[in-house]
């Protein structure tokens, strides 16, 4: 996100992105901490294979292809994040469910906010670009989409 950031055309989308990254960093810390303490957790594993494409592949996006395709790349972080916090909020409420935390984080409004903002300036950025860019930008969610999921379902 940073990245994003630092290649924005627009000092506003340069904030967003600057935001987003620094939500991310703190908020995703603070929720595999709360994880370990939970669970007596000593050891963080080892990267899964689909887990490392998955990064792998959203950081050389937002290396090397144009910061609009880098925007579109992280876009199905989002949606697939809020899309299944949604899901898990709204189907099951449980006083014991061990992933409540992960899913009051993702299924609630705050970050409803956040992925509709991602939404429009990516439609902003897509709007104002070339006919290429757009289809690339087409492509990279495509990619993301189901390697975000297998990447959530390597997390179970």
């Amino acid at each position: 996100m940073a990245l994003i950031a630092a290649r924005a055309h627009d000092i506003s989308n340069t904030l967003q992105y600057l935001k987003y990254a620094e939500t991310a960093i703190i908020v995703e810390n603070a929720l595999h901490e709360s994880y370990f303490k939970d669970f007596g957790l000593k050891d963080k594993g080892t990267m899964q294979p689909v887990c490392h494409h998955y990064v792998h592949f959203l950081k050389s996006t937002a290396a090397l292809d144009s910061v609009e395709v880098a925007m579109a790349a992280v876009l199905p972080c989002f949606w697939i994040y809020k899309k299944v916090g949604d899901h898990i909020y709204k189907t099951i409420q449980s006083e014991n469910n061990p992933y409540q935390k992960w899913i009051e984080t993702y299924g609630g409004e705050e970050f409803a906010e956040a992925v509709q903002q991602a939404i429009n300036i990516c439609d902003e950025v897509a709007a104002s670009t070339t006919p290429a860019i757009r289809e690339k930008m087409t492509r990279s969610i495509s990619h993301l989409i189901p390697n975000g999921i297998l990447f959530l379902g390597s997390c179970l």
